[in-house]
C-alpha cells in the first residue's frame, strides 16, 4: 500500500510524487492519498481511470473515492484468504468425511512404519488445510464448468427457438419467450460466476491444495517445504498468476508443521510412502485423467463431425430443391440453422474445458511422476530419497504454478 502525502498535481521533476503515484497505479497497487494542502481532510483511495474516463476528466490518470468500509478494495489477498477460511460451499459432514479418509490413509502409512511424530506434524498442521482446499477446488471447478457449458447450450437453445418460431410458428410468441429466457439465463449464470468468483476460487484452491500435497512428503523427510513455494512476484509483471497470499499461507502452514518434534527419519517406510502414496498415486491419477479427457474430447469431436455432415446434407438437399414447396423444406431449413449452432456450442464447451490440452498435459505428468517413482525406489539412503523428492517437488510445483497462470487468463466471459 502506498500512502501519498501529495498536492494532487503532476510531478515537477523526475521521481516526483505524481510520477510515483502513477507508477503504483499502473502496477495495481493500493494508493491512499492525504491532501498535502489540507491534511485534516479524510484520506482518499485513488483508482486508475480507463481511456473513456480520461476523455472527460481532462486526461487525468486517476480518480479519488472515499476509503471503503470493506477490505476487498484495500487488500484483495486478505479478502480471498478470509473468504477461503469462512467458505461454506462444503457441508461440515463432507469435510469431516474427506478428513477422515485422508487421516485413514496416513494412519495406514504409520502402520507401515512411518514415525508417528512426523505424521502428527502433517495431520495436525497440513492435512486440515489440504483437505479443505482440495474439496473446495472440486466444488468450484464443478460450478464453474457447469455454468460455462450451460451458457453455451442456452445460446443454442435461443437460436433453435427463433428458428422454430420463424419457420413453424410465425404467429406464436412462445418460442420468442424461450429465446428471451435463455438469454437471461446466460446473463444470470455469468453474473453468478463472476460475483461468487467460482473461477478464481477454483484456481486458488487447486494451487493451494497441490502445494500442500507435495509438502506432506517433504515434511515427512524433514525438509523445508516453505522454500518450495514460487511466489507470484517471481513471475513477469503482466502475469496475474497466484496471489501473494497463497504463497504466504503455504509457508505459514508448512513452517508450523516443521516446528514440532521431528522424530526419526527411517528410509524404507518413507520410501514406500513417497513411491506408493504420492508419486505413483499421482501418476495413476494423471494417467486416468488423461484417458478420461481424451475420450471426452474424442466423443465431442465425433458429434461435431456428425453435425457438420448433417448440415452439409441439409445444404445439398436445399440446393437440389428438395421439399421447397411443402413442409419438408421447412424442416431442412430448420436443421440447417440449428445443427451449426449446436456443433459450435459442443466444440466451444470442449475448448472451454480444454479437454485436449489437459489430456496431453496429464499424460506427460503421469510419465514424469512414474520416472521419479522409479528413481525413488532406487534410493539407498535418506539423502538420495530427499534429492529425488526435491526434484519431483520442483517439477510438480512448477506445473501447478504454470497451470494457475494459464487459467488466470481465461475468466468467464459472455458467449453468444
Amino acid at each position: 500500500i502506498l500512502i501519498a502525502v501529495w498536492d494532487g498535481d503532476d510531478a515537477r521533476g523526475k521521481g516526483g510524487t505524481g510520477e510515483v503515484v502513477a507508477h503504483a497505479l499502473e502496477r495495481g497497487r493500493v494508493v491512499l492519498w492525504i491532501p498535502a494542502g489540507d491534511p485534516t481532510k479524510d484520506a482518499r483511495l485513488l483508482l486508475p481511470t480507463s481511456e473513456w474516463e480520461r476523455a472527460w476528466r481532462r486526461h487525468k490518470t486517476f480518480r479519488d473515492v472515499s476509503i471503503p468500509d470493506q477490505p476487498k478494495p484495500l487488500s484483495k489477498g486478505f479478502h480471498q484468504l478470509t473468504a477461503f477460511l469462512r467458505d461454506r460451499v462444503l457441508s461440515p459432514g463432507r469435510l469431516e468425511r474427506a478428513f477422515a479418509e485422508e487421516h485413514d490413509r496416513l494412519s495406514a502409512a504409520q502402520e507401515a512404519g512411518l514415525p508417528a511424530e512426523r505424521l502428527a506434524q502433517v495431520i495436525d498442521h497440513i492435512t486440515p488445510f489440504f483437505v479443505r482446499a482440495d474439496a473446495m477446488a472440486v466444488a468450484y471447478m464443478t460450478k464453474h464448468r457447469r455454468a460455462l457449458a450451460t451458457m453455451l447450450y442456452l445460446a443454442s437453445v435461443a437460436v433453435s427457438a427463433v428458428a422454430a418460431q420463424v419457420l413453424f410458428f410465425p404467429d406464436w410468441m412462445s418460442p420468442v419467450a424461450i429465446e428471451v429466457v435463455a438469454m437471461l439465463g446466460i446473463l444470470a449464470l455469468l453474473g453468478a460466476n463472476r460475483r461468487q468468483a467460482w473461477h478464481t476460487k477454483w484456481v486458488n484452491d487447486r494451487y493451494l491444495a497441490e502445494h500442500l500435497r507435495t509438502a506432506t512428503g517433504v515434511v515427512l523427510l524433514g525438509e523445508d517445504a516453505s522454500s518450495n513455494v514460487q511466489d507470484a512476484t517471481d513471475a513477469l509483471p503482466f502475469y496475474t498468476g497466484p496471489q501473494s497470499w497463497l504463497a504466504e499461507a503455504i509457508q505459514s502452514i508448512t513452517r508450523a508443521a516443521q516446528q514440532s518434534a521431528p522424530g526419526e527419519v527411517v528410509l524404507e517406510p518413507l520410501k514406500r510412502f513417497v513411491v506408493k502414496d504420492w508419486l505413483r498415486s499421482q501418476s495413476g491419477w494423471h494417467a486416468r485423467n488423461g484417458t478420461k479427457r481424451h475420450r471426452a474430447h474424442h466423443r465431442r469431436r465425433i458429434v461435431v463431425v456428425a453435425l457438420f455432415g448433417a448440415t452439409l446434407a441439409m445444404a445439398v438437399l436445399h440446393l437440389l430443391g428438395v421439399g421447397h414447396h411443402h413442409q419438408l423444406g421447412q424442416w431442412i431449413s430448420f436443421f440447417a440453422i440449428i445443427f451449426p449452432a449446436w456443433a459450435t456450442a459442443i466444440h466451444a464447451v470442449g475448448k472451454q474445458l480444454e479437454l485436449e490440452r489437459v489430456a496431453a498435459r496429464s499424460k506427460q505428468m503421469a510419465a514424469v511422476l512414474e520416472r521419479f517413482a522409479l528413481l525413488a525406489e532406487q534410493a539407498r539412503t535418506v539423502e538420495d530419497l530427499r534429492k529425488v523428492v526435491r526434484r519431483a517437488t520442483r517439477v510438480v510445483n512448477m506445473e501447478n504454478h504454470e497451470w494457475s497462470v494459464l487459467l488466470s487468463f481465461v475468466p468467464p466471459e459472455l458467449t453468444a
